[in-house]
């Protein structure tokens, strides 16, 4: 018999899964994790075929997501981040832990 702690530990792990699911189909690219950046993709543009890098930022002081392109550079938000369902700069920090569990609210 499972204890709660295993439970817990597989809902967690399912919630995960459930969140890659969800970055997976905007993604053009998966790419590895650095010891800054998490959960590193590219999305292509709606408008033209330039590619942009969305990841987490996991910096003590960041913990929001961030993309390479202009628009969240200069206002820490963008609609490809949008498009993902996601939350930059300016909507302040929120733990990754807190967008994998919102994503099986999601599912």
């Amino acid at each position: 018999m499972a204890t709660n702690g295993v439970n817990e530990r597989e809902q967690v792990i399912e919630h995960f899964k459930n969140f890659l699911a969800q970055i997976k189909r905007n993604a053009v690219e998966l790419l590895p994790d650095s010891d800054r950046y998490k959960v590193r993709f590219k999305v292509r543009s709606s408008s033209s075929n330039q590619l942009y890098l969305i990841s987490y930022d996991n910096a003590p002081g960041a913990q929001y997501w961030t993309c390479s392109c202009r628009g969240n550079i200069r206002h820490g938000q963008c609609k490809h981040l949008t498009a993902c369902g996601l939350k930059g700069r300016a909507y302040g920090r929120q733990s990754l832990e807190s967008y994998v569990k919102g994503a099986l609210s999601h599912a």
